[in-house]
């Protein structure tokens, strides 16, 4: 296990934080964009790219409001299944491009403790409190608190949460996770299977 992944599960400052989160929203949000100029180019002018100003909690917030317009435009210019669909497959890949250089970065081995250990890192820069859990003999992840769902539809978090499965399957590709429930839909919580091939 790495010194460096260590040490950022205890303790990050908030400068780190929001260069994380202004990383991850240049990321999803100019793929998003990306699917709005191939196949809505006039709603694409309608959008700004975000400056991502003050504390993290404002960038979260600016980050959520600049992802569901975007999936708003895409479910308005497509349809609400293609967009689900497009957006899903191209933000799954986005994440497992991060995953993997999360990995690189920051030195996650194959356990699932180190991948959970990283995810932590991760969703504390998202404002995202979890637990791993088995339950009747299975693992989950259970989100109890999200700092983006509250801003977001049930459309722009099941497109988002894609982005997430993908993270994990670049930090450890014999690691799945699937979510099943969330908290955008009216849940408690989010809930997310995890399964790891023997």
């Amino acid at each position: 296990m790495s010194l460096k992944l260590d040490l950022l599960s205890l303790w990050m400052p908030e400068f780190v934080i929001k260069k994380e989160l202004k990383l991850l929203g240049d990321v999803t949000i100019g793929e998003l964009d990306r699917l709005l100029q191939e196949n809505a180019p006039s709603y694409l002018k309608s959008v700004k790219r975000p400056v991502f100003e003050g504390d993290s909690t404002a960038i979260r917030a600016e980050i959520a409001s600049a992802h569901n317009k975007r999936v708003n435009l895409l479910v308005d210019s497509l349809g609400r299944d293609k967009a689900i669909q497009l957006g899903r497959e191209a933000l799954f890949i986005v994440g497992k491009d991060l995953g993997s250089q999360i990995k690189n970065r920051i030195g996650v081995g194959k356990s699932l403790n180190e991948l959970i250990k990283a995810a932590s890192i991760l969703y504390l820069v998202l404002g995202i409190t979890f637990k791993v859990k088995k339950i009747n003999g299975d693992i989950f992840m259970v989100v109890n608190r999200c700092s983006l769902a509250r801003h977001y539809s049930p459309e722009t978090c099941l497109i988002l949460s894609a982005a997430d499965e993908g993270v994990v399957k670049g930090l450890n590709p014999k690691i799945k996770m699937k979510f099943t429930e969330r908290i955008a839909d009216g849940a408690a919580c989010c809930l997310a299977s995890i399964q790891v091939e023997e």
